[in-house]
């Protein structure tokens, strides 16, 4: 998967860079209305998926006013205020969805020679999230600008890697994600059979303080407080 024809190019030849709207935008945004949906840093996670649970929206006659930030399949939207370094891939369900003011969208240019998908998976790589969150600027809430995305270096491979690479990761975030699922489930698994296995046999927190119920009898015993 090593290419002899390795080029670096500035993200911004790549790339169309454009931060989100203002950020009187966000005082806009409410759960439960009909509109459209806002990804906004919170929805972004740690590992550069979206979590669209909770995402807030816009009133359908405000998102008119703001045509330029929709996202379109192949996008990519990055973290510039405050969670820095997060991105991710924007797909067929979040077309046409708008983006927030402490965002960041890399439209790739159709002439570039570069695949969506590989740029995504450069940007999330921890030495390259790295060397641009070291050059954010200071503040109460670090911010990265326009300007320094359009500095940052890409290394280029040919086509086909890319695609071969990007793949590659995809096939392995497929398999990771069906491990986490199988965790989960045996997770879940744990306190219920447990709870069958002592059906009543639980403390009782009373007035002259934890008591031990056993099992439902038709007679009280004395020797009522034994697991049997």
């Amino acid at each position: 998967m090593t290419s002899d024809t390795w080029t670096w190019i500035r993200l911004d030849d790549l790339c169309e860079i454009a931060p989100g709207p203002s950020g009187t935008v966000q005082g806009e945004l409410s759960e439960g209305v009909d509109g459209v949906p806002v990804l906004t840093p919170p929805e972004i996670t740690a590992d550069h998926t979206i979590d669209a649970r909770a995402i807030r929206m816009i009133p359908q006659r405000r998102a008119v006013d703001l045509a330029k930030f929709r996202l379109l399949p192949g996008d990519l939207v990055c973290v510039r205020q405050g969670s820095l370094g997060r991105t991710v891939l924007i797909g067929a369900e979040q077309e046409s969805w708008l983006y927030g003011s402490a965002c960041m969208r890399l439209r790739v240019r159709p002439e570039a020679g570069v695949l969506s998908a590989y740029l995504h998976r450069y940007m999330a790589h921890p030495p390259v999230r790295d060397a641009l969150i070291a050059r954010a600027n200071p503040g109460t809430v670090p911010t990265l600008n326009k300007a320094t995305f359009a500095e940052l270096l890409i290394a280029l491979p040919g086509l086909a890697e890319q695609r071969a690479v990007a793949g590659a990761l995809d096939a392995i975030d497929t398999q990771a994600e069906s491990y986490r699922q199988m965790a989960r489930r045996y997770e879940a698994m744990r306190p219920a059979l447990l709870s069958e296995f002592l059906g009543d046999r639980l403390p009782e927190v009373t007035a002259s303080g934890p008591m031990v119920r056993g099992p439902r009898r038709n007679s009280p015993s004395r020797r009522g407080n034994r697991l049997s």
